[in-house]
């Protein structure tokens, strides 16, 4: 599917060699998807069609082969069509009423099938021509299961209350706010100061000055030690 969604590697040819072996692949393709072109009808019940790895390569990447190929789709189009319609059908449904009633929904398919289910058919309604005799009911029918699906979604939206306008939150003024951060204007007012010098500290500057006493001379050593220049 990835190499049919290439419109410059597959497109239709009017050489007779490489149109038949289109034409062989397609069929064998149908083949695995439980679909016989010449008999135009499925061999194969919807359910194991959905639990089939070719049915579901194949939805999956329907979308993008719709979209960026519309020669193949085309040429894709009216078993594509009938696949579309197949799928969804119940177990129970009978086969050969699956293209004229169909009172199902997309309820058996997986979700992400259903997810390219839907694709397909917008990619299809935006891009192709489908009022055409041949295509027109398989579309029709198509979006008959889509209003079936919508029909059988039981919702019912709840009414929204009357607005209600609330008023903003009360303000708080700052002489408020201190005793609940455990502040004081004493403790604020001591805090710029500096704090006591540690043990460590005290010990460290009085070996420092008994240092530069023994260096520089006592003269020097009265000097602040930002003052302090080292000697020529």
């Amino acid at each position: 599917m990835q190499f049919l969604s290439r419109s410059e590697q597959a497109y239709p040819s009017d050489e007779k060699n490489v149109a038949k072996k289109q034409t062989i692949v397609l069929r064998h393709l149908y083949l695995l998807l439980g679909y016989n072109q010449v008999e135009r009808i499925f061999q194969v019940s919807p359910s194991k069609l959905r639990m089939s790895p070719v049915f579901n390569a194949f939805i999956s990447n329907l979308p993008q082969l719709y979209d960026q190929n519309n020669l193949m789709g085309m040429l894709m189009l009216p078993t594509s069509l009938l696949l579309l319609q197949y799928c969804p059908c119940p177990p129970h449904h009978i086969i050969p009423d699956f293209q004229t009633h169909p009172n199902y929904s997309l309820w058996y398919l997986e979700p992400v099938a259903r997810r390219s289910w839907l694709m397909s058919l917008l990619v299809l309604l935006y891009k192709y021509h489908y009022n055409e005799e041949t295509f027109a009911p398989n579309v029709v029918a198509l979006i008959k299961i889509v209003m079936n699906t919508l029909d059988a979604q039981h919702h019912v939206c709840r009414r929204i209350p009357p607005t209600v306008v609330m008023g903003g939150p009360p303000s708080r003024s700052r002489d408020v706010s201190q005793p609940s951060l455990g502040t004081d204007e004493r403790d604020l007012g001591d805090s710029s100061d500096t704090p006591p010098a540690s043990p460590k500290q005290s010990d460290l500057r009085s070996n420092l000055k008994t240092s530069l006493e023994s260096c520089w001379g006592e003269e020097h050593s009265m000097l602040p030690f930002s003052r302090l220049k080292k000697p020529a």
